[in-house]
């Protein structure tokens, strides 16, 4: 009880203390758009989704950068890929904060069908909207029939298509979803993938996205990608750490962050062996995969994937 007061205490001071450059900027307390950090067009979202209004309102008020909005910019502007994958898009924070050229396309994937208006109001004032794909649906292994979702109706990042994880929330809804595959779309649209960066976070569901993209990772000269690790739902999604190595992430080269927050990253063994050496009681960090074989030639500056 003493630590949820303890987190409402500080969020109304910190909306308290940031309202009056919210108010100056926009000139409500509930704007329906913010203009991001690095951003290129406005980022439209549900002014009471309370992720929204501390990731994209706070951060943009507070000049706060994201590592996974500067990996998308920095790795989709130096890589040029021909495919970039936003798996679990939200607000679309990461993918409509860059501009595309001919050469790319990039495709945004989120699940949570009350977010899909608001991406569609943002792509609308991106510079490149025909270069970008929504495809609202559940990204897993294969494509299938419809599956149980369930929304998250404070934090739309809470949104998980996993009951386990779920059943720890109070403001979930659960709603119906069709299911894709990474493989299947991109066969559907006719795209070739030779050069391909990702992104994913998808609260669990991570294992199950990249087995659905093997075919896409096989025939790609070179792939990386950033996604999330929470090892508090590996063992709810039944992928324990030892299970993750051995059946999805032994395709790549894992690199591990040096300090949160931080773009520079070291090459670890194994997900397994990396856990076991922390001693956070909630181990929340992001991962970088380079596909095996691959050859990174140029790291975008500011960023450093070393050896040791």
């Amino acid at each position: 009880m003493g630590s949820k007061l303890g987190k409402k205490l500080e969020w109304w001071f910190r909306k308290l203390r940031l309202a009056p450059q919210i108010l100056l900027k926009y000139g409500t307390m509930t704007p329906d758009h913010v203009h991001m950090v690095e951003g290129i067009s406005p980022i439209y979202i549900n002014p009471v989704d309370r992720r929204a209004i501390k990731k994209i309102l706070f951060d943009s008020i507070r000049k706060r950068y994201p590592i996974n909005r500067r990996f998308w910019k920095d790795f989709v502007t130096t890589i040029k890929p021909s495919v970039a994958l936003d798996v679990g898009t939200n607000y679309g924070e990461c993918i409509f904060s860059v501009p595309y050229d001919d050469q790319v396309t990039a495709l945004a994937f989120e699940a949570n069908p009350v977010l899909i208006n608001y991406l569609k109001k943002s792509q609308a004032e991106h510079p490149n909207p025909d270069r970008i794909h929504l495809v609202n649906a559940l990204v897993g292994e294969k494509p299938g029939e419809e599956v149980d979702f369930f929304v998250n109706e404070v934090w739309s990042g809470g949104s998980t298509a996993i009951g386990g994880i779920a059943e720890t929330m109070t403001e979930s809804t659960k709603v119906r979803v069709g299911t894709v595959s990474v493989d299947s779309v991109l066969q559907q649209k006719g795209l070739d993938a030779k050069r391909l960066v990702f992104k994913i976070d998808v609260e669990g569901f991570e294992p199950y996205v990249l087995l659905g993209m093997r075919e896409t990772l096989a025939q790609a000269d070179f792939a990386i990608g950033f996604i999330e690790v929470d090892a508090r739902f590996l063992d709810k999604t039944g992928w324990p750490a030892s299970r993750y190595d051995e059946e999805v992430l032994s395709h790549f080269d894992l690199y591990a962050p040096k300090a949160k927050n931080g773009s520079s990253y070291v090459k670890i063994k194994a997900l397994s062996e990396y856990i076991s050496q922390l001693d956070q009681k909630h181990i929340h960090f992001d991962l970088i995969l380079v596909k095996k074989g691959a050859v990174l030639a140029d790291v975008p500056e500011g960023w450093t994937l070393s050896e040791s």
